[in-house]
């Protein structure tokens, strides 16, 4: 009989490196306006979302306080485009509130953060929802 191999972490084995359609379509739709719902952080904290365009000027402390984005509401209000060709998305809150009332506006590295499953397009429900709020 042949043995298995033990999966040593069995919660990162949905993380595919490989975008699947519905990123696909997600990484296609980035544009101004757009409505987005920020997920679980990929790691113990976000990767590829944070307050400064340059995250490794963070301490633990932040980012453990950062990490109370989950589940947030935010809209892109620009899009950088850097040299290297990566996208830079600058993401508001919903509502034009500060998030977590200390941050104007977060920086996300959109395709990687779309990849990692830390930014989400809205499901049906919430969208339905925003549409009889604003109607």
């Amino acid at each position: 009989m042949k043995k298995k191999r033990p999966v040593l972490f069995p919660e990162n084995e949905t993380i595919n490196v490989l975008p699947n359609k519905r990123v696909e379509n997600l990484l296609k739709e980035l544009c101004l306006g757009h409505l987005y719902r920020i997920a679980l952080p990929s790691t113990l904290h976000y990767q590829y979302i944070s307050p400064m365009v340059n995250p490794k000027e963070m301490t633990i402390g932040e980012l453990e306080n950062f990490n109370a984005i989950k589940g947030m509401l935010v809209k892109v209000s620009s899009i950088i485009q850097m040299v290297n060709g990566s996208k830079i998305a600058v993401l508001r809150q919903y509502q034009d509130k500060l998030i977590l009332n200390r941050y104007d506006k977060v920086f996300a590295l959109f395709d990687m953060s779309a990849i990692s499953g830390e930014i989400i397009q809205l499901d049906l429900e919430t969208r339905q929802a925003l549409n009889l709020i604003t109607a």
